[in-house]
């Protein structure tokens, strides 16, 4: 058996030993961290050059997947032009469908005389009407869209879309804001687009 003072005196060696082989990294981080300029020089080949911060990481030379694609843009929205219709109702019954017809029109593949016809759902409530609404020009010469109106408004208002045409208004897109004048004439004033080319008057 070892005694007891060979084996302090040994353990001892061993404890300097080990402290010796530590005082490098001990001495390092001793009392304080890195400074920042150490720590920059220790990891630039993995930083970008903006500085340390909260930058992700990476390796030298290495590129996002993404970077060589081209954005790709969104498409165009096609130029709209005015449109501007006035039409009365006095014949307009609340039957399924019923009608107005355009008096005046500054688009020439919607003259005046047209019918518009309104297939509800919601076209006697007081308060408001909801409808299907088709411009019905005559031999296939047609748009569908929706109208929405607030009829108890204070003058009522409203706003109607269309999204589809055939024959001459093939490819018709309007959106139109809906007024209606003291002598109970209905305008309508907004932009529209048409897919087979049609001169406005």
């Amino acid at each position: 058996m070892m005694p007891l003072a060979a084996s302090i005196s040994q353990g001892s060696l061993c404890g300097m030993a080990a402290a010796e082989e530590a005082a490098p990294v001990a001495g390092e981080f001793k009392g304080t961290k890195l400074r920042t300029e150490e720590l920059k020089s220790r990891i630039s080949p993995f930083i970008r050059p903006e500085g340390l911060g909260h930058e992700t990481v990476y390796p030298v030379g290495w590129r996002h997947p993404g970077a060589g694609i081209r954005s790709l843009a969104a498409p165009t929205a096609p130029a709209t032009q005015p449109l501007k219709i006035s039409k009365e109702c006095s014949q307009f019954t609340g039957d399924t469908p019923s009608f107005c017809t355009i008096t005046e029109s500054n688009l020439e593949a919607i003259p005046a005389g047209t019918k518009i016809l309104y297939y509800g759902p919601v076209i006697t409530n007081p308060l408001f009407s909801s409808s299907n609404a088709v411009i019905a020009v005559g031999n296939g010469d047609s748009a569908l869209g929706y109208c929405i109106v607030y009829e108890s408004a204070s003058p009522p208002l409203g706003t109607c879309a269309f999204h589809a045409g055939s024959g001459t208004l093939a490819g018709f897109q309007a959106i139109v804001k809906v007024t209606v004048d003291d002598k109970q004439i209905w305008h309508w004033d907004g932009g529209y687009v048409l897919g087979a080319t049609q001169a406005a008057k």
